[in-house]
């Protein structure tokens, strides 16, 4: 990818063909795309093409572009529970080919890879990260509202946050 002079640049390091058919084998949507690949018909496939897969995906990420034949969904509908002759019980779901989805992952990896270990993720960030979950930021959220109380600080006072904080258990009163 080339450097638009804002410092920011980020290397995606070239696939290989040992990760490429790991994702591969990772897949478990058998939805067939707008290609018409269902899972098992492009796995086959892809034991063939390995090589190729592996190139198209290198050249789109030197180039920094993604094929647009890759980003064209088929879209279906999905009833919801509820009454079935009623639209608004139904909602429309993507189903992007299975390549994409090999693209999809290998540039979220290496964007990952790329935003965490030059410190671009703050350790408060708990959403979409591995490690990290809702209790975790239940706990920084606890353990500051006990620091503010030690030092005599005001702590914002909310019914739906005590009852929260009250059925953790982590502290008496807020």
């Amino acid at each position: 990818m080339e450097d638009r002079g804002d410092g920011c640049e980020i290397i995606l390091e070239p696939c290989n063909e040992l990760e490429a058919k790991k994702l591969i084998s990772s897949i478990r949507s058998n939805s067939a795309g707008i290609d018409g690949l269902n899972l098992k018909t492009f796995k086959v496939a892809a034991s063939y093409l390995l090589l190729c897969i592996v190139f198209l995906i290198n050249i789109s990420m030197e180039h920094g572009n993604c094929p647009d034949s890759l980003k064209i969904a088929k879209i279906l509908p999905l009833p919801k529970t509820g009454i079935l002759k009623d639209l608004s019980y139904w909602k429309p779901i993507s189903v992007l080919p299975l390549l994409s989805k090999i693209y999809e992952k290998i540039i979220h990896k290496r964007k990952y890879d790329h935003l965490t270990k030059n410190g671009f993720l703050a350790e408060t960030q708990f959403g979409f990260r591995k490690n990290h979950s809702t209790a975790h930021a239940e706990q920084h959220l606890i353990n500051a509202v006990n620091y503010a109380l030690e030092k005599g600080l005001y702590v914002l006072k909310s019914t739906l946050f005590k009852n929260r904080v009250r059925r953790i258990g982590s502290f008496q009163r807020v």
